[in-house]
């Protein structure tokens, strides 16, 4: 009995050094690679998780959006610490805030691991965030990137160009054939340099970088194979309007990629567009609270979600009408926002008011719409 009675003496101190809460914390900071001088940020922190706890870390620019992160990194706790290495830039680090999101996901842990915590195996996270430049720093590299974007595809864009000065000398077969080679060459390069382009996902304009330039090449193909029939067959009736049309998409989607970056202003279509795209948003807003009430099977927390989504799309699409429009129209837009946001605040109040907030979604609905109905007149000028 005594021998029983000391091994339980023994025993109580090691059963009381088992945390009865985890915690993470964490903190990110810039360096540099050793090896190869690249910039690289690392995430490190502290914890008392169970040695080998796995923690997942994903880097975001500007805020944390799930499936934007720029990277992502796993490692496992040792000694109660952990440390991970995230590069992501070749040459520079892009100027603004970044944001690294540890998660421990339970289901991803071994069974040591999940044992030793016991009923408390759930999820963990936390976030740190470094500011990485000022203001001007961030207008000034948003700038470059995205005229480092607008000479590809101007460079895409310009062997167009080339192609209908050239076509116009009617060259010979052997000329013809040498430039065409070149022309392609130049395309896939440039769309090569246009993927996987870490300053481009950042500053969100992957899709113009990924989509726009794929568009544009297959544009380029097009025309170039449609010029060489037609220095093969000179009787193709069909040969100018085909041209005209190839000639024209590429205009457009330049066009429309140098609106996007903030570098030429939008024309009376994309305006309206652009404004459709926010009215319906408002609108579909307007109605989420009646839908709560009505739909049985509505839930605060999709309301919420859908709200959120709502509310960052309209601000995309307010964001790309102020990149389009001179800058002496941008008070017009801004009172615009100001009444988005007076809904959006009535309607992320709505679930819990006490009085019927109805009425009052109805009256910010009206004023926005009784404000954008005359706006794209106002544009114009």
């Amino acid at each position: 009995m005594k021998t029983l009675f000391a091994f339980l003496l023994l025993a109580l101190p090691a059963a009381a050094q088992v945390p009865t809460q985890y915690s993470v914390e964490a903190t990110l900071k810039e360096d540099r690679d050793e090896k190869t001088g690249r910039p690289v940020f690392v995430c490190s922190g502290t914890t008392n998780l169970p040695d080998g706890s796995l923690l997942s870390t994903h880097l975001y620019y500007g805020e944390v959006f799930p499936g934007r992160d720029l990277r992502y990194g796993a490692v496992k706790v040792q000694a109660g610490t952990f440390s991970v290495s995230l590069p992501v830039f070749l040459q520079r680090t892009l100027s603004g805030t970044y944001v690294a999101h540890v998660l421990f996901n339970p289901y991803l842990q071994q069974r040591v691991v999940r044992t030793t915590m016991g009923d408390q195996v759930r999820e963990y996270q936390v976030s740190a965030t470094l500011r990485v430049g000022d203001g001007k720093a961030v207008r000034e590299d948003r700038k470059r990137v995205h005229l480092d974007l607008a000479r590809k595809i101007d460079a895409l864009w310009n062997v167009g160009q080339e192609l209908r000065s050239l076509v116009a000398r009617d060259p010979s077969r052997d000329a013809w054939k040498q430039e065409v080679e070149k022309w392609r060459e130049t395309v896939r390069k440039t769309v090569e340099a246009c993927h996987d382009v870490a300053e481009y996902k950042a500053l969100a304009i992957a899709d113009i970088s990924g989509e726009a330039v794929e568009d544009l090449s297959q544009g380029l193909h097009q025309l170039i194979d449609a010029a060489g029939a037609h220095l093969g067959d000179r009787d193709n009736a069909e040969y100018p309007a085909t041209m005209a049309r190839l000639f024209r998409i590429l205009d457009i989607i330049r066009h429309d990629c140098r609106r996007r970056l903030g570098l030429a202003f939008a024309n009376a279509v994309e305006r309206k567009r652009l404004l459709d795209t926010a009215r319906e948003g408002i609108l579909m807003t307007g109605g989420l609270y009646s839908w709560l009430r009505k739909d049985p099977k509505a839930t605060t927390v999709v309301f919420r979600a859908r709200l959120e989504e709502f509310q960052k799309e309209y601000a995309r699409q307010v964001e790309l009408l102020l990149d389009g429009i001179p800058r002496k129209h941008h008070e017009l837009v801004r009172g615009l926002q100001e009444r988005a946001r007076t809904l959006f605040e009535i309607v992320e109040k709505s679930p819990g008011a006490k009085v019927d907030p109805t009425q009052n979604i109805r009256a910010a609905v009206d004023a926005y719409l009784e404000y954008d109905e005359p706006l794209e007149a106002r544009l114009k000028d």
